[in-house]
């Protein structure tokens, strides 16, 4: 394992307490904290150095954080080497997260949601179907109110930066 400076564990440490109390493992959270103090890009091999996790394992976890939107991998020309960036305005990783979580979660929901509701609204249902119903109507109206909520949120995060 590569010697960190004393400021450094104390950051990831940190860090990892704190988003494993988000539900993410400690591999995850060290390796974004990593990414987050470093001013430069880093390789994998780096990273599974100041880790001390084998390099497959610290693979695996780059491609999940790269596929959620929380790091960049970059290449060099010339070279296979495999480089990874994080973002360090907060602001901006946050717009992009609620962005990513409104277009794979929100976007599809208002789509269905309408259609299942369009398509029963008129339907003869017993009591229990209508109250089943009903929940489906509020988990929809929640849903609307959510969006507006990201989209306010969206905002206030775009003038931050």
């Amino acid at each position: 394992m590569v010697k960190m400076q004393a400021f450094e564990k104390e950051f990831i440490d940190f860090f990892v307490g704190v988003f494993r109390g988000f539900g993410m493992d400690s591999l995850s959270a060290k390796l974004v904290a990593i990414l987050y103090m470093e001013p430069e890009e880093v390789s994998m091999e780096d990273l599974a150095k100041k880790t001390g996790y084998c390099l497959a394992s610290v693979s695996n976890k780059l491609r999940f954080l790269e596929s959620v939107g929380q790091i960049q991998r970059r290449k060099h020309p010339g070279t296979k080497k495999v480089y990874y960036y994080m973002h360090k305005d907060i602001a901006r990783v946050l717009k992009g997260k609620l962005e990513k979580s409104r277009q794979s979660c929100i976007g599809p929901m208002k789509e269905v949601l309408p259609r299942i509701i369009g398509k029963y609204r008129n339907a003869k249902m017993g009591p229990k179907e209508k109250a089943k119903m009903a929940i489906i109507n509020d988990y929809y109206r929640q849903v609307t109110k959510i969006e507006k909520m990201m989209e306010k949120m969206m905002d206030y995060l775009e003038n931050l930066s």
